[in-house]
């Protein structure tokens, strides 16, 4: 090889006419993770105690969520009236939406604002004296505003949750709360609102249907107390122009309007 070309090759690379080679990474053993492990053991350890004293900070101030459930069973087809129903035949079968539609009264603001008002929630949110989850007072319910029903309804509705067992009538109520106290009152209380408001809702429909059948009968025996004068005022006139004969107590011919010739 001539000195020129010797002289090209070495000046190639600085040119940048020559290939450049990749560097092969050598493979890190253990010990070497160990090294830098050691080496950045302040930032490490310094890391590590900013994330366990902020878990235990957030832990120390979150409030623990309280559960209380209860069951109950719902059958649309009881019913304490008169047994009108039974003469109607319910088209749906035993997959009818009436088990649906109770669920809707459950969780009804209605059925949710008279909960709040038995357990005199608006007195803890207006800060009163009276206590969260106490009998209702007759003073503590009055004049409540729009914004107020509507609050108390959310506090309940809220934390609250209502689910049928699957292929059953059984509903599972569920409320949340961060007050240990007021959680299990809340469960229990709509449960009895609810059925208290069920029983007074078929008591109505009850005295509805009795209303009615009393009127009919009050028509009928108006109907048959007019056939009966009818009957006795057509038994005087026939008795006056003597149109019954003696022996067969048959119409006689002038009552018919038949003729003799």
């Amino acid at each position: 090889m001539s000195a020129e070309n010797e002289a090209e090759l070495q000046a190639g690379p600085e040119n940048g006419v020559g290939m450049s080679q990749p560097f092969a990474h050598e493979p890190q053993s253990l010990m070497d993770v160990w090294r830098v492990l050691v080496k950045r053991r302040v930032i490490i350890l310094v890391i590590t105690i900013l994330v366990f004293a902020g878990s235990a900070i957030y832990s120390y101030h979150l409030k623990p969520i309280y559960e209380s459930w209860s069951r109950i069973e719902i059958d649309p087809t009881k019913s304490p009236n008169v047994g009108l129903q039974n003469l109607v035949d319910d088209a749906s079968g035993p997959n009818s939406s009436g088990l649906q539609t109770q669920l809707l009264i459950l969780q009804s603001d209605t059925v949710l604002l008279q909960t709040a008002k038995n357990l005199n929630l608006i007195s803890a949110m207006r800060g009163g004296a009276g206590r969260a989850g106490a009998p209702s007072g007759e003073n503590s319910n009055q004049d409540l505003t729009p914004n107020e029903q509507r609050s108390l309804i959310n506090v309940i509705k809220g934390g609250l949750r209502v689910s049928v067992i699957g292929g059953t009538q059984i509903v599972d109520i569920r409320y949340r709360s961060t007050d240990p106290k007021l959680a299990p009152v809340i469960v229990n209380e709509l449960v009895d609102t609810y059925i208290d408001q069920d029983l007074h809702s078929k008591f109505d429909r009850t005295m509805h249907v009795s209303t009615w059948l009393e009127k009919q009968l009050e028509d009928l025996k108006q109907q048959a107390s007019d056939a009966q004068r009818a009957l006795v005022e057509y038994a005087q006139h026939c008795e006056q122009r003597h149109c019954f004969k003696p022996d067969d107590d048959k119409p006689c011919a002038d009552e018919l309007g038949i003729r003799g010739s």
